[in-house]
């Protein structure tokens, strides 16, 4: 499961009401998706800093904290990490 905040590259969609003004949320999504399947990796620390990186990089945001969790990985527990990244 993933949990995503994140600042806006700018506050123009806050004034202009249009989508090109901010981040596309569900291309994000879609990105990070192809990320995690084209990407394998072992540890969620290590897919949460690469998603992280993604988001900056491709999506221009300047500050983020993402919190990535394992769905029960026990009966009953989950686990994961939450990384912030930016100003």
């Amino acid at each position: 499961m993933l949990d995503l905040e994140c600042a806006l590259p700018s506050s123009l969609a806050c004034i202009t009401d249009r989508i090109e003004h901010t981040v596309d949320y569900g291309a994000l999504v879609e990105r990070l998706r192809r990320f995690a399947l084209e990407q394998p990796r072992e540890l969620v620390e290590s897919l949460a800093e690469g998603m992280a990186t993604v988001i900056q990089m491709e999506f221009g945001v300047p500050w983020l904290h993402l919190t990535l969790t394992k769905l029960a990985p026990l009966p009953g527990a989950e686990v994961g990490i939450a990384i912030e990244r930016g100003e």
